[in-house]
């Protein structure tokens, strides 16, 4: 998976991802996406699994801007 940022850049600290079996993934992402650019391909680790929800910890350089930032998922399966 990897994960999009649109309209303005986001300085990601953490990351978290659940899964439908109780586990987590924390991801270290610590490095800033430009405005429409993208993370590194993320491997999750244990093979196919339903991911319930993902958690970020991240600043948006969007202070006095106007727009938001937005953060979008990719995966496959």
């Amino acid at each position: 998976m990897k994960f999009e940022v649109r309209r303005r850049a986001v300085d990601f600290h953490r990351v978290v991802i659940h899964f439908a079996n109780g586990e987590d993934q924390n991801v270290e992402l610590r490095n800033s996406i430009r405005a429409d650019g993208e993370t590194r391909v993320i491997d999750i680790d244990g093979g196919s699994r339903i991911i319930t929800s993902i958690d970020f910890w991240y600043d948006a350089k969007t202070l006095g801007r106007g727009n938001s930032a937005t953060v979008r998922s990719l995966g496959r399966h």
